[in-house]
């Protein structure tokens, strides 16, 4: 697999295919202005990952039948810092929802609490990830918060 960069020429939507386990996958034909050209799969039938016009970064695999894919970079660089998410866009506030759901969710399992408290913990997480708003905690009232 190469990294490369180019311009987008075309990307044209070609069918859909399953995988084994049923999942349904949209093919689409990405030609890129250097002359390269492959299939991309995509598990949405309105893929945004190659804009024609747009010039942008892709893993190329040559060869019979070649394949174009988005490329990923390392969310970690060299001197240590952490990858930014973006949470005032609707992928950015998913992602603090289910970071929100899985610790209210251990959290819960380790104290035995309901649904509607694991729930109520969940938003609490989520909130405070999305607002940065400080929690207000009362120490021995754990009606207020289950933490």
């Amino acid at each position: 697999m190469k990294v490369k960069k180019s311009v987008v020429k075309s990307a044209q939507g070609s069918g859909t295919w399953k995988n084994k386990e049923g999942k349904e996958f949209y093919k689409y034909e990405i030609v890129m202005e250097n002359g390269d050209s492959g299939e991309y799969s995509s598990i949405s039938d309105s893929q945004e990952k190659f804009i024609t016009g747009v010039e942008t970064q892709y893993n190329y695999i040559g060869g019979d039948f070649p394949k174009i894919k988005p490329y990923y970079s390392n969310p970690m660089n060299n001197s240590g810092n952490n990858y930014s998410i973006n949470y005032n866009n609707s992928e950015g506030k998913q992602i603090a929802r289910s970071v929100g759901i899985k610790a209210a969710t251990e959290l819960g399992i380790a104290q035995g609490l309901e649904l509607a408290q694991i729930l109520e913990t969940a938003k609490i997480m989520s909130d405070f990830i999305l607002t940065e708003k400080e929690v207000e905690t009362k120490e021995n009232n754990s009606e207020s918060m289950p933490f």
